[in-house]
Parts: structure tokens; C-alpha cells; sequence
């Protein structure tokens, strides 16, 4: 999209969260931000599982998904459902039944929320939900201890203090987990390519022959 148009559609979405925002009671907003947590380990799970791979070939039930995936049926059931109260991933319509599906029957599918799970979606996210997770989430949760002690060490040294950042930090940490590694630039790579094209339309590149990304996360 042209940048023009990108940042009007975002300006109206921003305007719609507003309204929702101020029609939702301060306690029942305050509960959700404290759950979000909760949402970034469900998404985690569902990516982590490749659930939405599995759904792009076809309606699963929770106990086929969990035969995929090597789980519980039951654990991969209550993860569908928490899922799916959020927008990712969706019932497939009961077609054909004369009474309700059992939960035995019901059959999952993608949403447009779920689908940018997908290894193979152009703008897939699953790259930056893993890092955000596996790398990001620990430092977070130490967060509060820097706070108490100002002058001590910083969250991601609480987190990580095999991998202090006197000594590169999350890098260093990469040089021992090259998937975490090649996850990070698929998280970054998934970022930049959000506006990118309105970037490059909008950008003053055409007077120059060659444009160097210095510090890319593909090197």
C-alpha cells in the first residue's frame, strides 16, 4: 500500500480501538492487559506445534491436530478453544449434522489471524511470536527486579546470566542456538516486510543506483 494510505488506514483502526476502549469498563480493560501473557504463550503453543501448517491442508479435529503434533488431545483441545476465543484460529461449520457436533467431531480452520502463523504466509509472524517468547518473555518477567535494584544488573542479565551483555548478550547467545538465531531474522525480516513496499514507493531511492541495508538480519 501507499504509504498515504497505510498510515490512514492505521489512523483508523487507532480511532476504532479509541471507541471500543472507552466503551470498555476501566476493570475489564485493566484484566486484559494483565492477561496478555496469557496470549502471547497461546500463540506461542500454536506456532511452536505448526498447528496452522496443519490447518492449511484441511479442517482438523483437536484430537487429529494433537496425533500430528504428538500431544494430548485433550491439552490440544483446551489450547484450540483459548485460541479460538481470541480470533485465531475458528470452528468449521458443522455442516451436514441434524444436531450439534460433539467436541469429538468439531473440526478446526484457520483464520486470517491464525493463518499468519503459516511458515509459508507472505507476512508470516511466526518468526517474531517464537523470539518474542523463547528470547524476549524471560527479561520481561525480571523486569521488576531491576526496578528494585536500579544499579544492579539489567533484565536480560537476571534472565540470561550465561550470556551476559557485557560479552554480546542475545548475540552470544545465538553463536550457541543457531535456530534461535535464523528465528530472530525471520522475525525481523517478517517486521521489515510489513512496509516495506511503502517504504521503497515512498522512499527517495530512484536517484540512487544502489542502496545498502547495513546490519540486515540476512547479513
Amino acid at each position: 500500500l501507499p504509504w498515504p494510505v497505510f498510515t490512514a488506514r492505521n489512523g483508523l483502526a487507532e480511532l476504532l480501538r479509541a471507541g471500543a476502549d472507552a466503551l470498555t469498563p476501566p476493570p475489564i480493560k485493566m484484566l486484559e492487559l494483565t492477561m496478555g501473557f496469557h496470549h502471547t504463550t497461546l500463540v506461542h503453543l500454536a506456532q511452536k506445534l505448526k498447528i496452522p501448517d496443519m490447518l492449511a491442508e484441511g479442517p482438523l479435529s483437536a484430537a487429529e491436530i494433537a496425533a500430528k503434533a504428538g500431544s494430548d488431545a485433550k491439552l490440544v483441545e483446551r489450547l484450540m478453544y483459548a485460541c479460538a476465543a481470541n480470533g485465531v484460529f475458528k470452528l468449521a461449520p458443522a455442516s451436514g449434522l441434524k444436531r450439534p457436533a460433539s467436541d469429538e467431531t468439531q473440526r478446526f480452520v484457520n483464520t486470517a489471524l491464525s493463518a499468519v502463523l503459516r511458515v509459508d504466509h507472505p507476512n508470516s509472524m511466526r518468526g517474531m511470536v517464537g523470539h518474542t517468547y523463547e528470547v524476549n518473555y524471560a527479561s520481561w518477567g525480571r523486569l521488576a527486579e531491576v526496578f528494585q535494584n536500579p544499579t544492579g544488573p539489567i533484565a536480560w542479565d537476571l534472565a540470561n546470566p550465561q550470556y551476559p551483555s557485557a560479552q554480546g548478550g542475545m548475540f552470544s547467545k545465538f553463536e550457541f542456538l543457531p535456530e534461535s538465531e535464523e528465528q530472530f531474522a525471520r522475525a525481523k525480516t517478517a517486521l521489515d516486510g510489513l512496509a516495506v513496499d511503502a517504504m521503497v514507493a515512498d522512499g527517495p531511492f530512484l536517484k540512487f543506483s544502489r542502496v545498502i541495508d547495513v546490519g540486515g538480519g540476512r547479513g
